[in-house]
């Protein structure tokens, strides 16, 4: 079973190795097709080019207008950058314009003495805040601290503590219940000599 799949694996990497080589082929006789057509162009316009007098200073004057055309292209793209840069800068100054007149209109509403006054009532409020309400707090705060850490401080309470306050309990419920019944005798003996 193991040897066939090796040779089924052999033979599925002998496909995929002949399919990059027949991918291979048909890439070079694509390039030698495309090769020969370039050749052929050449030659066409070579002999084309071959009748023409004065073909070097022609050749020389289709390369300074190309350079010249991307020249021009290069300014072109340069005053429409500077055309949207002043566009931008005209359009920030208006922004600005009206902030300013916006800030200019706000001061001059604004009334000295008003604003005095609500920053006195604001410095009353916060020393009441501090003064007052806020030591007031911290007082509060620390009352239950202090008995929080009384709570803390006292010891453990296990079984045998629980135990023994329990028999005391009943111990003083018993002791109750004595006095409560003596005292229920004593009333029921008043009561018989208060015929009498």
């Amino acid at each position: 079973m193991e040897e066939f799949k090796d040779v089924h694996s052999q033979v599925i990497e002998a496909r995929k190795d002949s399919l990059m080589m027949e991918n291979i082929r048909n890439d070079l006789n694509s390039m030698k097709i495309e090769k020969e057509q370039l050749r052929n162009r050449i030659d066409k316009i070579e002999r084309k080019l071959s009748n023409v007098a004065n073909i070097e200073r022609l050749l020389r004057l289709a390369e300074k207008c190309r350079i010249e055309n991307e020249q021009l292209e290069n300014v072109e793209r340069l005053k429409l950058e500077q055309r949207n840069l002043i566009l931008f800068n005209e359009q920030k100054l208006q922004r600005l314009n009206v902030s300013l007149e916006e800030t200019k209109n706000a001061g001059d509403k604004v009334d000295p003495t008003e604003r005095m006054k609500a920053l006195k009532e604001e410095m009353e409020t916060n020393r009441y805040m501090i003064n007052e309400k806020i030591s007031k707090e911290i007082e509060a705060k620390r009352v239950i601290v202090a008995d929080l850490r009384k709570v803390v401080d006292i010891a453990d309470i296990n079984k045998n503590d629980i135990a023994e306050l329990q028999q005391k309990i009943e111990k003083m419920n018993q002791e109750i219940m004595e006095l409560v019944n003596e005292r229920d005798r004593k009333d029921e003996n008043t009561d018989k000599l208060s015929i009498y």
